[in-house]
This record gives structure tokens, sequence and C-alpha cells, in this order.
């Protein structure tokens, strides 16, 4: 089912595109937050140093007052509460006043409308006398209607609490503050540019490899399948991506050639029994008044479609075998009584040449037999194919009177299935073409019924149950194959 496509797929189809959007995200979020996190550190220090500047003031301004030598609503001159050492960073706009304990105006700064309300609230009056000042921003102030800051400071040398207030414009802090924050503007969209042109440029450098992958696979086609890809030396895991690719087109390959072989070995095998079986049914037509030849023609006939039912029962098998898992159906057996079963169906070939078959169970435990169960987990279509093709190739090459040996042996993590036979042995040669897929030894082809296919089918049922196949052989002695199964193996082991 083809899975929906997300917005980051439609818009940005690319995964360079895409993971340098991801970086100008990541770096427009650390910007912003970063910018926010300065600005607001940057209007907290230069608001403390503007109130730290407002505390002195009022300090050096209370110091040449006197407070019972003013009248109610007197008109303080600038020189009486703006020393000249603050008077050009205030820039003539600091406005003074001195209220008490209720609040009522005592004296205001000269040109200062009476009528002008400062704040002052019982709350903040509270604060100065307990902290001995305190602090409030005026947005708009009334002289000028813009920013203000607003100091309530508590005249110490008086016995009674009165209070100097003193308003000072937050011009410079504004200004300095609009001045970061365009600062700000230009720096993050050119830092974004920046960053996302570097980040495309890092992201296209680090996918130049894959890019080349891609583009020496896309070239690789059945009539050059030799063909691989080159590894850099690069990253470990662009170096990983180019031997999986390289390993992947071996066993193309690998698949593509044995598939060529098996086509040519099986229209080789398939089209001498039906030659066999063309002219036998020419002959028929043509002696058709000789009784002798018509019966002689059709045992023929039926030997070779026998053969031919053989031969196409194991290309079955094999192709089953070689589809994997999806054909192969993994549940409890018990391999003693598959073993059992084969040995009975092959009782009547092993009597035609009076070959004695033996059968050996060793479990692990020393229980009674018939307490054992040889329990495994595996295909019993399959096991039991292997089986029978291990006993009837043992069969086969024993002689006549012969014997075959089969051992079923139980250990802590597996089973060992051993068929002995009673032959000539095998040469090095021979044992390591023997389970090729319709090999068979020139010498005894003629003489030995068979296709070349029993033992490929073995190894393979062996490997899709984890399994191993080993062949010892000793010339004059006779061959034994060994099978080894183990208890664990599931299906999930050969995803």
């Amino acid at each position: 089912m083809n899975r929906p496509l997300s917005l980051a797929s439609l818009f940005l189809p690319s995964i360079r595109l895409r993971i340098s959007f991801l970086i100008l995200v990541v770096v427009a979020t650390a910007l912003i937050g970063t910018s926010f996190v300065c600005y607001k550190i940057f209007s907290r220090t230069h608001q403390s140093d503007f109130d730290a500047f407002l505390y002195n003031l009022a300090i050096d301004a209370s110091l040449p007052l006197h407070i019972e030598s003013l009248k109610k609503g007197s008109a303080l001159a600038e020189s009486d509460y703006l020393p000249r050492k603050h008077r050009l960073f205030a820039v003539e706009k600091t406005y003074a006043r001195i209220i008490d304990e209720d609040g009522s105006l005592i004296a205001h700064s000269n040109g200062l409308n009476p009528d002008v309300i400062f704040p002052s609230s019982a709350a903040e009056r509270a604060l100065a006398l307990e902290k001995g000042a305190s602090y409030q921003t005026v947005r708009r102030f009334p002289p000028e209607n813009t920013p203000y800051r607003l100091l309530t400071y508590r005249l110490s040398r008086t016995p009674r609490p009165y209070y100097l207030q003193m308003a000072a414009p937050l011009t410079l802090i504004e200004e300095e503050k609009r001045d970061f924050l365009v600062l700000l503007f230009i720096l993050i969209p050119v830092s974004l540019l920046v960053s996302g042109g570097l980040g495309y440029w890092a992201t296209h450098r680090a996918l130049r490899p894959v890019s080349n992958m891609i583009a020496k696979t896309q070239g690789i086609e059945v009539s050059n399948l030799k063909t691989r890809i080159e590894v850099e030396e690069s990253d470990a895991e662009i170096r990983d991506l180019g031997k999986t690719l390289n390993q992947l087109l071996d066993q193309v390959e690998n698949a593509l050639t044995a598939q060529e072989r098996f086509i040519a070995d099986a229209s080789h095998q398939l089209k001498t029994p039906l030659a066999i079986i063309r002219g036998q049914l020419e002959l028929l037509q043509a002696r058709q008044d000789h009784p002798t030849d018509v019966k002689d023609a059709l045992q023929d006939t039926s030997q070779e479609v026998s053969q031919l039912i053989g031969l196409v029962q194991n290309l079955l098998m094999l192709a089953r075998v070689d589809a994997g898992l999806g054909m192969i159906d993994f549940h409890k057996l018990r391999l003693d009584e598959l073993l059992s079963e084969a040995s009975g169906r092959l009782k009547f070939v092993a009597r035609r040449k009076g070959v004695r078959i033996s059968t050996d169970l060793k479990p692990f435990t020393h229980q009674a037999l018939d307490a054992i169960d040889f329990e495994y987990r595996g295909d019993p279509d399959l096991i039991r194919c292997l089986l029978e093709n291990l006993m009837e190739n043992a069969i086969k090459y024993s002689p006549d009177n012969g014997a075959v040996t089969v051992r079923l042996i139980e250990s802590r993590d597996d089973y060992r299935i051993e068929v002995s036979d009673s032959g000539k042995g095998m040469t090095e040669t021979e044992v390591s073409n023997i389970f090729g897929r319709f090999w068979r030894d020139p010498k005894k082809s003629t003489t030995v019924p068979g296709f070349g296919l029993g033992l490929a089918i073995v190894k393979k049922i062996a490997e899709v149950h984890s399994g191993s196949l080993f062949v010892e052989s000793r010339l004059g002695i006779g061959s034994t194959f060994q099978v080894t199964l183990r208890k664990t193996a599931t299906a999930k082991d050969f995803v």
C-alpha cells in the first residue's frame, strides 16, 4: 500500500532541501530565542543602570533641600534638585516634587504645572518607606506624553516621612532599545540567509557520494551486472551504504547467473525425456500391428513419464524453497515421526536392492524413548523431503545388500541428523560439487538414476531452517551426510 505524501515531501521533494530547511529552522529558532534573551538582558541592564542613576540623583538632590523652609506649593528651581554633574545626562527634562506621607504636594519643579498628577499610591510610599525607594514606569507622562521613569525616594533627614519624587525621561533607553531591535532585525535575516546557504552547501557536499552512487546504479543493467560502485573513503555511513549496494549487486548477479544456469540445466534435463516420449509415440504410430513393440514402447514411455514427474516435483520443491519464508509454514513437529514416515516410504526401494535401513535415536536425556518427543519447529513437508532425499541418495549409492544407517541425535541446543551409506565414497572434487544443482558424477550418471537435484534441495532446506549441511566421505568406506538444526530456530530468524 502506498504511503501518503507528507507536506515536506510535497513542497521539498529533495532530501537535500529538506535537510537544509531543517537546519534553517533550527538556526532560526536558536537565533530568535537567543535574540529574545539578549534583548531582555539588554533592557534589564539598562533599566537597572538608569534606576541607579535616578537613585544617586535623588540622594544628591536631597542634600541641599530644607523641607522646613519650603512653603506648601513652592516652586523648585532646577539648581535646587538637579546638581550640575547630572544636568547633561538628564537633558533638562527631569522633574521633581516633594510630597508628604499623605501624598499632599509640598513643592514641585519650576515650570511643572502643579495640576500634573504624579502616580503616587500609598503602596509605593509604603515601599519607599520600607526600602528607601520605589520605582515605576509611566508610559505617557503628561508634560510630553512620553515614557518616564518615576522614583519615589524617602527623605531621611526629616522627622516626618517626606518623599522626593523624580521623573526622568526614558528617551535614551527607548532609543537604544529601538536601535538594538533594528540591529537584530538586520542580523537575523542575514544570519539565516548565510546559514541556509552554508547548510545547503554542506548538505550537497555530504550527499554528493550518494548522488554519485545513484548515477552509477542507474547505469547498471542486466548486460553490465559486473559493474560495481566505487566506495570512497568518506564517512562511515556512506562507505557502509556503498558496500551494502555492492553486496546487493553481487547477490543480484549471482541470482541471475543461477537462474540462467537453472533454466539451461532444466531445459536440458526436460529435453531428454520428452524426446524419448516423442520417439516412443512415433514408434507406436509406425508399429501399431506389432503388439510386443507397442507394449515395450508403452512401458518405456511410462518410465520416462515417471522420471519426468519426479523431475518436475523436484523443480517445484526447489522453487518453493527459493521463494523464501512466504512459502514456508513453520510450526511444531516431531523429527522421530517424520524419520519413521520417510523410512516407511523408502523401504520398498531399499528392499529391491537388498539394502538394510537401520535407525538410531539418541535423546539428550536418559528417559525412555517412548517418553521423548524430539520436538522441533519447522516445515513438516520440507523436513520430510530432506530426510527422504538423504536416505534415497544413500540407498542409490550403496551396493546391493548394503546398509544405510540413520541417526537422530539430540543435544542441548540442536538436533543432528546423520545418514551414512556403505558405498564407494567420494573424492574431494566430488564432495566440492555434489551440492550444485543438476550436478552428477559423469562416471556414475549412466548407472545411478537421478537428476542431480536431491542434495541441492537438502542444502537449501537446511539453510532456510537456519541449519547446516556437512558431508564426510572416505573412499572404499562410504559417505556420511550430517544436518544440524538449531532447536531455537523460528521463522523470525530468517527475516
